[in-house]
């Protein structure tokens, strides 16, 4: 049995948590993101920091943070990938060799006690594969909290028809939590096989999580994220019949997964049914803009 097979293992040793940036052309926020790991109350084991063939200070920047950390390491590419390469290179290097793992955006930063948070949180729960805190959106002026509905955690009222919500709501960035290990590795990459989209595939893989009663919050601490990297336009579906069966293919692996539910009547299984039609319905983006050519010019910048 791997380390990653027995939670038992983490408990009282050192916390065997990697954590790991992509970046390209980064370095306007880089360094914020790395002094928020650099400070962290509990110490992640590895910080690796992927680059990607930057053109600007990026190097420069990453470089400063090994010299000064010895748990830090710079990996360059040899040549330019895609972002979904550079992940997945990532991903690859850090899943086969910690026991936990977590991926920070290059303009994205922790609170200080995040990683020690929700790291305790997995410790005390060891069925649960990923720990996910509050999250704030960086701003100018005054930092924004992103409000988290704590009902959402009570999988047992999705299926309730007199819910008090039509859709599962949580922030996008719960994507940055803590996993443990391989064994949500291997459930990423099953998420990644059945919804192979960057756009809305972070929060497909958070459900997945959080419909098998596997995620685990605390509102002790936060993530913080920075606005402003134009993944809609970048991923989201441009034509709407594409976009429909984006949201129909959505809407059946969140109905597949009523066997962790098991809604027990008629109108429980309806209830779950129309729970899974407004996630999904929310999650891919709404339809009847695009057909009314909403974002037409949006998507031709």
């Amino acid at each position: 049995m791997s380390l990653y097979d027995d939670p038992e293992k983490v408990r009282g040793e050192e916390a065997d948590i990697a954590y790991f940036i992509p970046v390209h052309n980064g370095a306007k926020h880089l360094k914020d993101a790395l002094t928020s790991l650099a400070e962290q109350t509990l110490a992640p084991h590895k910080v690796y920091i992927f680059e990607n063939c930057s053109a600007d200070d990026t190097v420069e920047i990453a470089q400063d943070f090994v010299d000064r950390y010895p748990n830090f390491e710079l990996h360059p590419a040899s040549e330019f990938l895609s972002a979904k390469e550079n992940f997945d290179r990532a991903y690859a290097h850090v899943t086969k060799r910690h026991a936990f793992f977590a991926a920070l955006a290059h303009d994205d930063a922790l609170a200080p006690n995040f990683v020690e948070v929700l790291y305790e949180m997995l410790v005390a729960n060891p069925k649960a594969l990923v720990a996910v805190g509050d999250v704030v959106k960086i701003s100018e002026k005054n930092d924004e909290p992103v409000g988290v509905d704590p009902a959402i955690l009570d999988s047992e009222q999705y299926a309730n028809p007199k819910r008090g919500f039509k859709r599962i709501v949580f922030p996008a960035s719960w994507y940055y939590g803590i996993y443990r290990g391989q064994i949500a590795r291997d459930l990423m990459l099953s998420s990644a096989s059945e919804f192979p989209h960057l756009w809305a595939g972070d929060r497909m893989l958070t459900l997945h999580f959080l419909l098998r009663g596997q995620l685990v919050y605390s509102p002790k601490t936060h993530f913080r994220w920075r606005a402003g990297s134009d993944s809609f336009r970048a991923y989201a579906e441009k034509h709407a019949f594409k976009m429909l069966k984006r949201r129909v293919k959505y809407h059946a692996i969140l109905w597949s997964h009523r066997r962790f539910i098991q809604p027990a009547t008629l109108r429980a299984r309806i209830a779950y049914w129309f729970l899974c039609y407004h996630t999904a319905a929310s999650d891919t983006y709404r339809l009847e803009p695009l057909l009314l050519g909403k974002y037409r010019k949006y998507h031709r910048r």
